[in-house]
């Protein structure tokens, strides 16, 4: 598949975009809300979800196919349409993770491109933000090193260049995205007057489990996401949590 960032995100001068890459497995409110809260923090114009096909960290998880995350997540992006968005543009991602920051900087690298006068942010919750800034600081040093070796003549081989060009080149790519993180969301739970008695986590494990059990109630996603998921047999069956 082509990769094709599928959306139509505008052009004005120095437009604000977030992008939130998560396996959405389901997608949910929570996921919706850490990208409120972001947007509102750093001043975006509009987030866009990325789902990917498989996380490297949840390969025991059971996914299921990405058309239908691509959809689960038009569903709950919908009544915030005028700045929540979603793309298809990660449908090819590798399952490691060396390969999926390289597409990655591929996907950022295509964004850079097409909306030249736009600056991205990662929008992410924290455990995510923290292994991409490792994985970000670990690139800079890498291409550190690359510098230092072309600068001396070490590498006499084509490959070896080429390959420490690559480095270099992502390094410049991911040095020009920030990164917007926040702590899990959650949900506000109202009483019979409408008032917030208490406040509850939501996570996409939770919904599986919920899914699976029968629950007459699911907390985190709207009706039509569940419809959608009911209809289509999602979670249904056992699988890895």
């Amino acid at each position: 598949m082509k990769m094709n960032i599928g959306i139509n995100l505008g052009k004005h001068e120095e437009k604000r975009i977030g992008l939130q890459f998560g396996s959405y497995n389901p997608p949910h409110e929570a996921h919706v809300q850490t990208a409120k809260n972001l947007k509102e923090a750093g001043g975006l114009d509009t987030v866009l979800m990325l789902p990917i096909p498989q996380s490297p960290y949840k390969k025991q998880i059971g996914q299921v196919p990405f058309n239908d995350k691509v959809e689960m997540c038009q569903i709950i992006a919908e009544p915030y349409n005028d700045w929540l968005k979603v793309s298809d543009a990660c449908a090819n991602f590798p399952t490691t993770f060396t390969g999926q920051l390289q597409y990655c900087k591929r996907t950022i690298e295509k964004l850079f491109n097409e909306h030249a006068d736009a600056k991205f942010s990662i929008v992410a919750g924290e455990d995510f933000s923290q292994k991409y800034k490792e994985a970000v600081a670990g690139m800079a040093y890498l291409s550190m090193v690359m510098e230092t070796c072309k600068s001396m003549s070490i590498f006499d081989f084509a490959m070896i260049q080429n390959f420490a060009d690559r480095v270099i080149r992502a390094n410049d790519v991911f040095q020009n995205v920030d990164v917007l993180s926040a702590p899990r969301a959650t949900l506000p739970i109202g009483g019979e007057d409408g008032q917030i008695i208490d406040r509850v986590e939501v996570s996409s494990k939770a919904i599986r489990q919920a899914i699976r059990s029968g629950a007459e109630e699911i907390i985190g996603i709207p009706d039509r996401l569940r419809d959608y998921i009911m209809q289509r047999g999602l979670y249904s069956t056992p699988h890895p949590s």
